[in-house]
């Protein structure tokens, strides 16, 4: 008995059924019409098993290390941004004095969009190249550019906004989202049976460089005779050269082979089996889910950050973020730890409870004068927030299938990027029309019942399109199909 795919989201296609070819997984082999020769052709990866041991949890290790100092590059940037704005006035006699932007507003918003937008739109880029190379060489381009947004930034003259813009907007929105999708790709190539475990720890190493930016931020006074944001530009450009030996650690398990040699670069890469994922539309699904998830919890911290008042000493809207952030912690590690392997069917069952859930607090957005209410809201949005996080970067290989993971990895970080870009603005438009908060929190929950019903959507359509089909050793008996029961891919990828 053989396992076969449907071919529409197989990573391989039954071409030319009647001809004298046969699939190895690594090579095809055809007949020279010219010749009549039988040649060889490589058309796929060499595939290996993950490991899932010793040498898997090591790679971890490395890319919980890239993810903490990504992390604490993103966290730092409004920071910098901050001082960038702030420099005219500290060399016009008013040192130590800091606003937010009094002279350039404008400018530094256009950095910002530029890093946003670059970051979101690189995904074809970032997926097509890490396909074509691997993610070592993708994870080694992304600092490279990191690197070098960060070193030029620092000796510019920030009057040249365009210049800025490209130095410490594009050039590391670019790498940042090559590293993302080297290390995600890495990691979900390496586990099948503790994948949650692995999201988490490469999780809470982003977590790690969101603190180590808080301590930079209260502790890092500059170096004498530079200017403190280029200081801080000048630490992240070293930083981003000791991820360089890290990203060559970053092997990876699934080998690519060499393309013919009288084969063009560009042919080579629009025929590769792994860009038929493109054609599907369960990936835009899964894609549309991935905007709306973050979309609505990126409203929610939004507008729970800007409430007034004091909260145990601190501002409000500080204390409830830091609710959320150690909650998601708490629900990302209990899923983590205690969930080693689910099935797909059980991720959008849990999916579809947490946005129904979110859905019915944020409809109550009415009771947040109450204290209890409110932090017992942020307790439970952070929690959700943890498991949904990694619950969604779980099924990617489960949706898409583990040979389109790379793909995978790019589309789910581009739309993630946009939801958390778009919903925000429009939620405050929403505000300004309609003067009234609460229809923010009412906007996100309706935002996040319809990731809801993408996600519910997505899995009908992975139900239709990999379906599995038990071909029987006599060709005269009718296949049977097989129930999904574990919602794992059991063939080699």
């Amino acid at each position: 008995m053989t396992c076969e795919r449907f071919p529409e989201m197989s990573g391989h296609d039954d071409k030319d059924q009647g001809s004298p070819s046969q699939e190895t997984g690594t090579q095809v082999f055809t007949m020279d019409s010219g010749t009549g020769q039988e040649l060889t052709i490589p058309t796929a990866d060499v595939v290996v098993d993950p490991p899932d041991g010793l040498k898997a949890w090591c790679l971890v290790f490395v890319v919980m290390i890239l993810a903490c100092l990504r992390g604490t590059f993103i966290e730092l940037m409004p920071q910098v941004l901050l001082f960038m704005g702030s420099t005219n006035n500290t060399s016009s006699g008013g040192a130590g004095h800091i606003e937010i932007f009094p002279v350039l507003p404008v400018e530094a918003q256009t950095v910002d969009n530029t890093y946003k937008a670059l970051y979101s739109v690189s995904v074809i880029t970032s997926c097509i190249l890490t396909v074509s190379a691997g993610y070592r060489s993708m994870a080694l381009i992304g600092i490279f550019l990191t690197a070098v947004g960060y070193l030029g930034a620092a000796f510019c003259d920030i009057s040249n906004i365009s210049l800025i813009s490209f130095l410490y907007g594009a050039l590391p929105g670019i790498g940042h989202n090559l590293i993302e999708v080297a290390i995600l790709a890495a990691v979900l190539q390496y586990f099948r049976r503790r994948r949650l475990l692995a999201l988490f720890i490469v999780d809470g190493g982003a977590l790690l460089g969101v603190l180590a930016a808080s301590l930079m931020s209260v502790f890092f006074t500059g170096f004498p005779g530079i200017n403190i944001w280029k200081s801080y530009l000048l630490v992240q450009a070293g930083a981003a050269c000791v991820m360089i030996p890290c990203s060559l650690i970053l092997k990876p398990l699934n080998t690519r082979m060499k393309r013919p040699a009288n084969q063009s670069l560009i042919s080579y890469v629009m025929g590769m089996d792994e860009l038929k994922v493109f054609r599907s539309l369960l990936l835009y699904v899964f894609a549309v889910v991935c905007c709306l998830w973050d979309g609505g919890i990126s409203v929610i911290e939004t507008k729970l950050l800007n409430f007034k008042g004091l909260l145990w000493i601190l501002p409000t809207g500080q204390m409830l973020m830091s609710i959320i952030l150690l909650a998601s912690l708490v629900g990302a590690c209990i899923s983590g730890c205690i969930c080693s392997n689910i099935c797909l069917k059980s991720v959008v069952i849990a999916m579809a409870v947490f946005s129904g859930i979110l859905f019915l607090l944020n409809i109550t957005a009415s009771l947040f004068y109450d204290t209890i209410y409110t932090i017992t809201y942020s307790v439970l949005v952070g929690m959700f927030k943890g498991f949904g996080n990694l619950l969604v970067e779980y099924s990617l290989p489960l949706f898409l299938g583990e040979e389109n993971v790379a793909i995978g990895a790019a589309i789910m970080t581009s739309f993630q990027s946009i939801g958390k870009l778009l919903m925000p603005a429009i939620a405050d438009e929403i505000e300004k029309s309609t003067k009234d908060v609460d229809m923010c929190f009412y906007f996100a929950g309706v935002i996040i019942f319809v990731s809801a019903s993408a996600i519910v959507l997505a899995y009908r359509l992975h139900l239709r399109v990999t379906k599995w089909v038990v071909v029987s050793d006599n060709p005269d008996k009718t296949p049977t199909k097989e129930p999904e029961c574990t919602g794992v891919v059991t063939e080699r990828f």
